[in-house]
């Protein structure tokens, strides 16, 4: 599988994740079953629309090889190592990450114990009013696995999309090839992603959202498939829907994007159901349910005033 099609399916994961876990708790059935059922409906829909969302998950014996004697290079053989000795530390070690253990994954648990996401009454207030993208994308694992010993894979899998995804971005973005090539293999490698790629933790895993939005809009650019807008618009939804203080960031997408926008009139229908979706797995929610329990959409006002945040951007 190249790049391309691995960052389509992680952005239907994560979609499908964040989806399943607000609709099932709507019905009070985030449950096996409930999980079950939802993947099966979900299927459904995605293999109807498979040609205008163009996915294509097969990738032919050719580009498998060309992709192996890639990481007979310098720079392509030191990530490949540093990426195995990161799984190796997720698979021996349990995780260790302070906000995955403190409210992350408690808060899980405590929605898969009730059927459905709840407020929860605790002096923590970070149980109830942070975003909850990397909580839906823990559930399935947690519930399915009975054990947070897999939710490395989070982090792991998207670190592994890093490289390719820096390249098409830089490139696209008018970086020269052989500038492009040797930092797709170095960024990657930078203290925050290598520590959190095998870790619970949520600070470094939507870096891949963010460049996924960005290179989805810059093949729209070239290709002026309403596809390429869909998939830049989930990214970046997914994005904000992973912590509030990546909201700024929608801002310089919204550069690259609007001049696009007539490109969406090609399948109105499509576009308005992407917009819903989209909408559904952002900080929306979380926000609207902030508003109902705390009267403030970012949930700052339950914080301690001694707090070193002041703004719930900077979060």
């Amino acid at each position: 599988m190249s790049f391309l099609p691995a960052v389509k399916l992680w952005i239907w994961v994560s979609v499908l994740a964040s989806l399943a876990g607000w609709t099932l708790s709507a019905f009070g059935q985030l449950t096996l079953v409930g999980y079950l059922a939802f993947a099966v409906v979900a299927a459904a829909i995605l293999f109807a629309l498979r040609e205008k969302l163009d996915l294509q998950f097969c990738s032919g014996t050719r580009r498998t090889k060309k992709f192996s004697r890639r990481f007979r290079r310098g720079f392509p053989l030191m990530f490949a190592a540093l990426a195995l000795l990161v799984f190796l530390g997720g698979a021996i070690y349990p995780p260790t990450n302070h906000t995955g253990l403190s409210y992350r994954i408690p808060r899980v648990l405590q929605w898969l114990d009730a059927h459905g996401w709840f407020w929860i009454h605790t002096p923590n207030y970070r149980m109830n009013n942070r975003a909850c993208g990397i909580e839906w994308l823990s559930a399935p694992l947690l519930l399915f696995t009975k054990s947070d010993r897999g939710l490395f894979l989070l982090n792991f899998f998207p670190f592994l999309l890093m490289p390719g995804l820096l390249f098409s971005t830089l490139t696209r973005l008018g970086v020269r090839a052989r500038v492009a090539w040797p930092w797709m293999w170095l960024l990657p490698t930078g203290y925050v992603f290598l520590l959190q790629a095998g870790s619970a933790g949520n600070d470094a895993f939507p870096a891949v959202y963010a460049l996924a939005a960005v290179d989805f809009a810059a093949r729209a650019w070239t290709s002026r498939r309403p596809s390429d807008l869909w998939y830049s618009l989930l990214a970046v939804m997914l994005l904000n829907g992973a912590k509030a203080s990546n909201l700024p960031l929608t801002l310089p997408w919204l550069v690259l994007v609007v001049p696009l926008l007539p490109v969406l009139r090609k399948n109105l229908l499509v576009t308005a159901a992407m917009v819903l979706v989209a909408a559904a797995v952002s900080f929306l929610p979380t926000a609207m349910l902030n508003i109902h329990y705390l009267g403030d959409w970012s949930g700052l006002n339950i914080e301690r005033a001694d707090s070193s945040c002041s703004s719930p951007l900077a979060r």
